[in-house]
């Protein structure tokens, strides 16, 4: 599974390879033709006439015919008028007020062939007629404007092709007519007439021109407009992804603060059940203190150190001697209640430096400094009082408990203190000796003398 890290990258590549494949395309559609649009007049769509100078006083002659291959006019031009000419007239519409809009395309492209006399220079005129009502009428066809263009045509066919943007107004139209400025530039929106006819300055005779294709040709959208919309193309796709990269990130850092909720939660409730399973392993599941497992270490630590630096510690050893009789009487479950009485009485009585830990059958009393010899029997005496008086007359039934005390390993002695016995009238056999391999050998001091009776200390 591909990480966070190298999706965006893969999706960064994708969109690069995506913008650049169109591009191509795009550029390549258009520099092939593929943008170029063409309008093309033929004469099955349009009407088609001849014009000369005949209508102004003229005697020119002449006729348009159309032929398979296109139209052929030819004159004879006379003359009688001081400005002798003949035209083709292409009407675009039988409406003089309503034509084409030939704006939006680029050129006109004529394929035509030019005959002229001998020693006339050849000169052809185009005319794009159009009407607007600020300066035209349909009464008055000279009141339509006239923009135009001429070339030097040749007699074999050639194919012309003339930007629109090269026509200009006529000048004597726009002083005849008296244009106003603003309506004197060229103007192609509503073309109803197109007239080609010969030039400036031609010479009495024959004439013969020959039409094969009329276009108007343009784009569907330019160079220009292309590359602005892949540039655009290129600076939305980069916004875009910008804003898609931006709203993941948000989502994978809000994913990742939830994990690291789920994470801490899940840590806090290891934290738990491991504190919970360190408590099970080094706590004695009865009594609830530490037990062997928990002070093996530790101990021989602190006793080692203690004998190291010559600081004076007391073990106290407890043991519950003939408790089988309590469970026997009794029931274990009375046994087990004994047992945690017993444990948390001492405890209660314990300073902070002494630790209470249990197992085996025995529990024992560490503590750094435990004082006197008087001390330690104080604490003996409040300790079977507490521990005996919660018990009333079961207390006659308890058993007796052995007390240890246990110097530094260099001292080489465990001194037996006293038993602590909880049998009225009755003082069980001596108890258990305890022997560590850390210890040394126990014995009882002089004087130590036993605990009897419920809660009495005897020397």
């Amino acid at each position: 599974m591909l990480g966070f890290s190298k999706l965006p990258s893969l999706r960064t590549f994708g969109v690069a390879a995506f913008l650049v494949v169109v591009s191509l395309i795009a550029l390549a559609w258009f520099y092939l033709g593929g943008a170029v649009r063409q309008y093309e007049i033929t004469p099955s769509a349009f009407s088609y006439q001849f014009v000369s100078d005949a209508t102004t006083g003229g005697k020119t002659t002449g006729n348009v015919t159309v032929t398979p291959d296109g139209v052929v006019m030819e004159c004879d031009m006379s003359p009688a008028y001081v400005w002798p000419y003949c035209e083709l007239a292409i009407r675009l519409s039988g409406d003089p007020a309503r034509g084409l809009d030939v704006s939006q395309f680029n050129s006109l492209i004529l394929d035509a062939s030019y005959d002229s006399p001998p020693g006339n220079n050849g000169r052809v005129r185009v005319y794009l007629r159009n009407y607007h009502p600020a300066y035209s009428t349909p009464e008055d066809p000279v009141s339509m404007k006239f923009n135009g263009i001429e070339y030097s045509a040749a007699k074999e066919e050639t194919r012309y092709e003339f930007p629109l943007d090269s026509f200009q107004v006529l000048t004597w139209w726009i002083a005849d007519k008296k244009i106003a400025p603003q309506h004197a530039a060229v103007d192609l929106s509503n073309i109803t007439l197109i007239e080609i006819a010969t030039g400036s300055g031609s010479l009495p005779g024959k004439y013969r021109f020959e039409l094969k294709r009329l276009i108007f040709e343009g784009e569907w959208i330019s160079e220009r407009e292309l590359l602005h919309a892949l540039v655009w193309l290129w600076l939305g796709s980069a916004v875009g992804w910008m804003v898609v990269h931006y709203r993941e990130l948000r989502q994978q850092l809000a994913d990742s603060r939830r994990q690291s909720r789920l994470l801490k939660k899940a840590n806090k409730a290891l934290h738990r059940e491991s504190e919970e399973l360190c408590g099970k392993v080094y706590t004695d599941a009865l009594t609830g203190v530490r037990n062997r497992t928990d002070i093996n270490g530790w101990l021989e630590k602190e006793i080692s150190s203690a004998s190291e630096k010559a600081i004076p510690f007391s073990l106290l050893c407890i043991d519950v001697d003939h408790f089988k009789h309590v469970n026997d009487a009794y029931g274990h479950p009375v046994g087990d209640e004994v047992l945690r009485e017993f444990a948390q009485t001492i405890a209660q009585q314990l300073d902070p430096e002494t630790s209470w830990f249990a197992g085996a059958g025995r529990s024992s009393l560490y503590s750094p400094e435990a004082g006197t010899w008087h001390r330690q029997r104080r604490w003996r005496k409040k300790s079977v009082s507490a521990f005996s008086g919660g018990y009333g007359a079961m207390a006659s039934q308890l058993p007796a408990v052995s007390v240890w005390r246990c110097l530094p390993v260099n001292q080489q002695r465990c001194f037996w203190l006293g038993r602590i016995t909880h049998c009225i009238g009755r003082n069980p056999a001596g108890g258990t000796g305890l022997k560590l391999p850390w210890m040394g050998t126990c014995d009882q001091p002089p004087g130590a003398g036993n605990i009897s009776g419920s809660g009495v200390v005897t020397k």
